[in-house]
């Protein structure tokens, strides 16, 4: 028979042994200080994410995702070389400081083709299912399942989010549509919004309960939508356009404040609170003329962001970002910490 003392000791132990929790990612976040970049080398990088398109890569018009799993340690992402390329399913796992290829789902189209994630990447943290448009990935099991088809076929280039306590948000030729969860059928929550086509944007962030929504080639039209599903025009931009395309930027944000972050297209940084867009520091480490041959994923458990940047086959690297102070957590959830 086992103790409540030993169970304590058993429990401490399995806390300070967990590979999942401790990471060389959490050591560096921790050091950092607010507005800082760190380069943090990672293995396997470019061997996930170079392609034999005519891009060399998968990162080309996608904006990432918030894809961070925080029961796991890990982040997911999907995407597609430009044209005669192919479609990769990856991970990186923080225990090990691991980029990992995945088995490439059953609806992955065989051989050569041109299919990018643009904003299609997105976590249920909650339920855990990892989507990539309707599709869906159960992180406990690993199987992949489809939910409803959209009301109306889906334009290419268009925008999924999960919205926390609400469900999935598709954002398509100027409509939205929220699938709540567990529901067979989407809702019609807005119409007639301004958007110019392709590559629109979407981007949920907790801390701030909302979700930005919008933009497309030549746009700079940008939408709040909020938990009580209320959808409010925001002003305009200091940018030219909000966009996934080639030639435009990337949108992340903070897991900590919840400021939105976007990356334009001469590498140019801002923050925008709903309120107020600030410029902060360029991104002069940036190699290449395009951040296309980027994407962003902000890791709530470190309370910090990640930049992913494809410079050439063989060669990628992996930035930090610390927006803001906190939001790094030093103990596993649930640790006993003695006074």
């Amino acid at each position: 028979m086992v103790n409540k003392s030993s169970l304590f000791v058993l429990l401490v132990m399995s806390w300070i042994a967990g590979p999942s929790w401790a990471s060389e990612l959490g050591d560096l976040a921790a050091s950092m200080s607010p507005g800082e970049w760190r380069e943090l080398s990672t293995s396997g990088l470019s061997a996930a994410i170079d392609d034999n398109g005519s891009s060399q890569h998968i990162l080309t018009f996608s904006q990432g995702g918030r894809t961070w799993n925080p029961a796991t340690n890990e982040a997911y992402f999907i995407g597609g070389d430009h044209n005669g390329g192919n479609e990769h399913f990856i991970r990186y796992v923080a225990a090990t400081n691991e980029w990992q290829s995945m088995p490439d789902p059953p609806w992955f189209p065989q051989g050569s083709t041109q299919n990018h994630s643009y904003n299609y990447n997105t976590i249920d943290t909650a339920n855990q299912y990892f989507y990539n448009k309707t599709r869906r990935y159960d992180i406990e099991t690993g199987n992949w399942d489809s939910v409803a088809d959209l009301p109306q076929a889906l334009r290419a280039n268009r925008a999924f989010e999960y919205f926390e306590g609400l469900g999935l948000v598709a954002f398509n030729n100027g409509e939205v549509y929220l699938l709540p969860d567990g529901a067979t059928s989407w809702t019609d929550v807005a119409s007639n919004l301004s958007w110019t086509g392709l590559h629109a944007l979407g981007e949920y962030s907790q801390p701030l309960g909302a979700m930005i929504l919008g933009g497309g080639d030549n746009s700079d039209s940008l939408y709040k939508l909020e938990a009580d599903l209320s959808i409010t025009s925001l002003p305009g931009t200091p940018l030219s356009e909000l966009s996934t395309n080639s030639t435009s930027g990337i949108l992340t944000h903070d897991p900590v404040s919840g400021d939105f972050l976007f990356v334009d297209g001469d590498h140019s940084f801002w923050k925008y609170d709903l309120q107020t867009w600030t410029s902060l520091p360029s991104l002069d480490f940036i190699t290449n003329s395009y951040v296309d041959d980027c994407i962003f994923i902000p890791v709530s458990t470190y309370g910090v962001v990640i930049l992913i940047e494809w410079i050439a086959p063989g060669n990628s690297k992996m930035w930090v970002y610390k927006h803001g102070e906190g939001g790094a957590r030093s103990n596993p959830p649930g640790e006993l910490i003695a006074n």
